[in-house]
C-alpha cells in the first residue's frame, strides 16, 4: 500500500525536522525534552511465551522510523517521539509479542526534478536520519532480535512513490545518488552487523530497471556483507530478484469487497482473489523460478469494508483533509482485522512454510505516538483511529502473539 501517511505528517506536525543527523552519525547524548514526573508507563500486557523456531526463519516486525520528529513533539511520558527513550518500550513490547526481528523503515528522499537525495524540500523539515538510529540498533541487537534496515527511495517532498522527471537528468544519475546514500548507511550497518537490507520498495517506477538494479546491488555488496532484499507490492515479482538474496512481498490486496468473518473462508480467498488472482500460486512459482526464499509481510488496516478492502478516499482524505477539523465517518472493525492476522498466518504456515523466510507485520509508528493525540482532530486523528499502527493495538498484538507462542508452521484450518 503506498505511504500516503507521511505527507499528512508533513502537513500536520510541519515536517519532522527535530534534529535530523548525518547518515552515519551516531548521538548518545539525552533526549532534548526531560519526561514528565507525573505521567506513569503504560501497564504491562500479559502475552503467552513466543516458540523457539528454526535458525533460518524470522518474525519481523516493521517500525515506521524515516526521520526525526520536531523537538517539541513528545510522547505520553513527556519524551521526544523518535527519541530511543520514547521508542525502547515498544522495542520492549515487540520483543514481548514473539517477534525476532525488527525492520527500521528509513528512506532515500530524492527530489523529483534534480535526481539528487534532498533532506530540506518541505519547510522546517530535515529527512536525514533520526538521530538516535545507531543507538536504537545497537539496543536491538542487545535484546537478541535481528536488524533489517530499509533504503527505498522516494519522494522528497510528500515521502511516497517517487516518479522521477527523467526529462531532466538521466537514470544512471539517479541511481547513482541513490547507490552514494545506500552506501554510506550500508557501511555503517556493517559494522553494527545488520542482518539484511531491503534496497528498495514498491517502486513502481523504477523496478523494471534492472540492469540499474543490478548495478546497485553490486555496489553496495562491496561495503557489505549481510542480505539484500527488494519487496514489491500488489503482490508482484520483478526480475531484480535473481540479483537479490531474498525475495520480499508486501501482501495487503482485497481480498473481498463484502464482509467475511469466517476464518477458513478468508484463508481460501488467498487461492482467488478480487482480481482473480491465486496468490499461494504465484509465491510458489516464484520460489522455484528465482531460488529464493519470501519475507512475507503485511500491514492490515483497521478500516475495512471487506477483508482488505480499505474504504474508498481514505487515504485521498488523509491528504486533502489533513488540516480539517472533521474527517469521513468510519467505522473501526478491529475484529476484522484479527481475522485479516489470523488469515495470512494460516496461510503462509500451511501453504508456504518452506518457501516463506520471514513473516512481518507493520507497522509501529513512534511519530504517532504523541501526548496530546486524543485531542488532535482531522486526519491525523483518523489516521491514528482507523489505519494500521500496531503500537497500542493490543488486541492486533495478542493476535500475533498467539501465533508466535506456537512452532513455526502451525494452523488450524482444515
Amino acid at each position: 500500500m503506498k505511504k500516503y501517511l507521511f505527507y499528512v505528517f508533513a502537513l500536520l506536525l510541519a515536517g519532522c525536522g527535530g534534529g535530523g543527523s548525518s547518515p552515519v552519525a551516531e548521538n548518545k547524548s539525552s533526549p532534548s525534552s526531560s519526561p514528565s514526573s507525573n505521567v506513569s508507563l503504560e501497564p504491562l500486557i500479559e502475552f503467552s511465551t513466543p516458540a523457539s523456531i528454526p535458525a533460518d526463519k524470522i518474525r519481523l516486525a516493521l517500525i515506521d522510523y524515516r526521520y526525526d520528529t520536531p523537538v517539541t513533539q513528545i510522547d505520553k511520558r513527556g519524551y521526544h517521539t523518535t527519541s530511543f527513550e520514547s521508542i525502547k518500550p515498544t522495542i520492549d513490547r515487540i520483543k514481548q509479542i514473539g517477534f525476532t526481528g525488527i525492520i527500521l523503515q528509513l528512506q532515500v528522499p530524492i527530489n523529483k526534478d534534480t535526481g539528487l537525495v534532498s533532506y530540506f524540500d518541505v519547510k522546517d523539515t530535515n529527512k536525514n536520519i533520526p538521530k538516535d538510529m545507531w543507538k536504537l540498533v545497537t539496543y536491538i541487537k542487545g535484546q537478541g532480535l535481528q536488524v533489517w534496515i530499509s533504503l527505498g527511495p522516494v519522494d522528497s517532498v510528500n515521502d511516497i512513490n517517487l516518479e522521477p522527471n527523467l526529462s531532466r537528468y538521466t537514470l544512471q544519475h539517479l541511481f547513482q545518488n541513490i547507490i552514494e546514500f545506500q552506501k554510506t548507511i550500508a557501511i555503517v550497518a556493517e559494522q553494527y552487523k545488520v542482518e539484511g537490507i531491503f534496497i528498495g520498495a514498491c517502486n513502481f517506477t523504477l523496478e523494471k530497471e534492472t540492469a540499474h538494479w543490478k548495478y546497485l546491488i553490486a555496489e553496495i555488496k562491496k561495503v557489505y556483507s549481510g542480505k539484500l532484499s527488494y519487496a514489491t507490492c500488489n503482490v508482484n515479482n520483478v526480475d531484480m530478484w535473481h540479483h537479490v538474496d531474498v525475495a520480499a512481498i508486501n501482501m495487503n490486496e482485497t481480498l473481498s469487497k463484502t464482509p467475511i468473518y469466517d476464518l477458513n473462508d478468508i484463508v481460501n480467498l488467498y487461492f482467488n482473489d478480487t482480481l482473480n488472482r491465486n496468490q499461494v500460486a504465484s509465491i510458489k512459482i516464484w520460489h522455484l523460478r528465482y531460488g529464493k526464499k519470501f519475507i512475507l509481510i503485511t500491514t492490515p488496516v483497521i478500516a475495512d469494508h471487506g477483508v482488505g478492502y480499505t474504504p474508498h478516499g481514505f487515504w485521498d482524505n488523509v491528504i486533502i483533509g489533513a488540516t480539517a477539523t472533521t474527517v469521513m465517518n468510519l467505522s473501526s472493525d478491529k475484529r476484522m482485522q484479527q481475522l485479516k492476522i489470523s488469515a495470512f498466518m494460516e496461510m503462509v504456515n500451511k501453504y508456504l512454510p518452506d518457501s516463506t523466510m520471514a513473516v512481518g507485520f507493520g507497522e509501529f509508528d513512534p511519530w504517532l505516538q504523541r501526548a496530546n493525540v486524543d485531542n488532535v482532530k482531522g486526519a491525523f486523528s483518523h489516521y491514528y483511529c482507523c489505519g494500521f499502527d500496531l503500537t497500542n493495538n493490543v488486541e492486533a498484538q495478542k493476535t500475533i502473539n498467539f501465533y508466535f507462542s506456537k512452532p513455526w508452521g502451525y494452523y488450524t484450518v482444515k
